[in-house]
């Protein structure tokens, strides 16, 4: 008769599941977050063309927007992952072979539920700490690059209009300092 083991987490079956996700998870990832950046890439050009910012600043508006991407990426691409790999372990009869062994499916599937569980934290940590950080400083960078090009238009002792409907004179401007 057979006996059961008991209910615990293997560790070479939890490096098994990495081994079988990870690759994918890390490549799908970075496949989903390059494809919502491409969505965003008329409005960086017109960051890079018109308000003429620097290599770094749009690299460091790039990152920003990429924080915001992460709790919808990360989730995708590891659902992806674990439906590619599951069915590579099926069609390959892995699964019936740790069955054969005595290992039932629910330690087969312990490390996925695992893995899902510190996914699901660190999305919620993003979504709930990082994404709001970073969505201030992209706001701060937008309006900084905002003010340069504004100041940069002006002219000292001339009267600006369009500006929201207000005309504008500035005495003097420090286009060093960015100051009116």
């Amino acid at each position: 008769m057979l006996r059961k083991r008991p209910w615990k987490i293997s560790p070479h079956l939890i490096i098994f599941v990495l081994k079988e996700i990870m690759p994918t998870f890390v490549l799908g990832t970075g496949i989903f977050l390059f494809i919502m950046l491409m969505f965003q890439a008329i409005r960086l050009s017109e960051f890079l063309v018109v308000h003429q910012v620097g290599l770094v600043g749009l690299v460091k508006i790039s990152a920003y927007l990429l924080l915001s991407f992460l709790p919808i990426a990360v989730p995708i691409a590891f659902l992806f992952a674990v439906l590619m790999g599951t069915s590579r372990i099926q069609s390959e009869g892995e699964v019936l072979a740790l069955q054969a062994s005595g290992i039932s499916l629910k330690q087969i599937y312990l490390p996925y539920f695992l893995l899902a569980t510190v996914v699901t934290g660190l999305c919620t940590y993003w979504a709930l700490y990082t994404v709001p950080r970073g969505n201030r400083a992209f706001e701060l960078i937008i309006t900084k690059v905002s003010g340069e090009k504004v100041i940069s238009q002006m002219r000292p002792g001339v009267f600006q209009e369009g500006f929201f409907g207000l005309v504008i004179l500035a005495e003097s401007i420090t286009p060093l300092k960015n100051e009116m």
